[in-house]
């Protein structure tokens, strides 16, 4: 059994979070068994408006962003406190019914033997049997990844580089893994930077990159695959042929062209226009290559939603330019699919060869 602190999972709400993020993911998968991201980030600011009535607030507390929101799902099940519960299932959202093949929702459950974390204190947690983790293919893939890390930032088309890099540290292995601390460190401070200070936005995304030149395997990921590879013949992997790809290299390229002109149909200023144009482009990218367009329509539904009912013009107004603007912040999120990645890759490849 493993001993894990959770105070730097858990931390005390203020002012801005009066309800710590992981706390409620913790609570909410120890009431109900299992859960998926999109719904528990719903009830989650449903318990912050709640708060906010509690309190006599006339403004309600700031909304955790979605990424943040998924980024504490998987630092939790990173930590061995929650795991994804084998559950998939198409979304029923009223945006998709039209769609042939609607995004899947995956849902998360505890640990096995996790309970409820009670006021910061030490849960014991069954280890990860050093066995299935060090595996030549899970190695294989971590490095895999870590290749893909050093060619998905490009500064000329930052907000889609940045929603590559949270797809892809969602999905990395910290066990297995050194540097992904301090990526996520920086890439916090970048979150944090006003897009207007364009010369620190900039600065703070080259320190992204500079950070992610040194992540690496750590050193018992190293000695596991080198004690692996002393095991098979010349101590060197077999060769494997060319991976099946499933799109063409113009497929993807056509999807990720659409995914970089999201940022540039919206306009605050001519916003019914904007989401006049936003729908005409969601309805050209395809949801099976492309991560993150679920959410991209929650947050369109949450715009159109927004009522009059009890609001000042002033106030309505506000609410509906930040329903707006956190449209766009989801655009930060949305890539294309690891698989589609890998695709890319391969066929990349194969052209440079020719």
């Amino acid at each position: 059994m493993t001993k894990l602190p959770l105070k730097p999972f858990i931390t005390p709400g203020g002012s801005r979070w009066p309800l710590p993020v992981s706390k409620f993911i913790l609570d909410r998968l120890a009431r109900v068994g299992q859960d998926y991201i999109s719904n528990m980030h719903r009830l989650y600011k449903e318990a912050l408006r709640n708060i906010a009535e509690e309190n006599n607030r006339k403004r309600p507390y700031c909304r955790t962003r979605y990424h943040s929101f998924e980024m504490a799902v998987q630092k939790l099940a990173r930590a061995g406190l929650i795991e994804f519960s084998g559950q998939v299932e198409p979304s029923d959202a009223p945006q998709f019914e039209s769609w042939d093949d609607p995004p899947e929702r995956r849902y998360y459950q505890l640990a096995k033997g996790i309970k409820t974390p009670d006021k910061g204190e030490e849960e014991e947690i069954p280890g990860i049997d050093e066995e299935s983790r060090y595996t030549l293919e899970a190695i294989l893939e971590e490095e895999d990844k870590i290749d893909t890390l050093n060619w998905i930032m490009d500064p000329h088309y930052k907000v889609y580089s940045i929603a590559r890099l949270y797809n892809l540290l969602g999905r990395m292995d910290s066990e297995m893994v050194s540097g992904l601390e301090n990526v996520e460190s920086a890439l916090d401070t970048y979150q944090n930077i006003d897009y207007a200070d364009e010369q620190e936005k900039s600065q703070a995304f080259d320190d992204i990159v500079q950070l992610i030149q040194k992540v690496s395997l750590n050193n018992k990921t190293r000695e596991n695959k080198k004690a692996i590879l002393s095991q098979l013949p010349g101590g060197k992997l077999p060769k494997v042929g060319e991976r099946e790809v499933e799109y063409s290299l113009e497929d993807i390229i056509e999807q990720e062209e659409r995914i970089l002109a999201l940022p540039g149909v919206m306009d605050s200023e001519k916003r019914p226009a904007s989401m006049k144009k936003l729908r005409n482009l969601l309805d050209r990218m395809d949801s099976n290559m492309i991560d993150g367009l679920e959410d991209v329509e929650n947050a369109i539904e949450e715009y159109e939603g927004v009522s009059r009912e009890g609001q000042t013009a002033e106030e309505y107004g506000e609410e509906k330019l930040e329903a707006f603007e956190a449209i766009i912040l989801e655009f930060e999120k949305v890539s294309l699919k690891e698989e589609v990645e890998k695709d890319k890759k391969t066929l990349e490849r194969r052209t440079k060869k020719k």
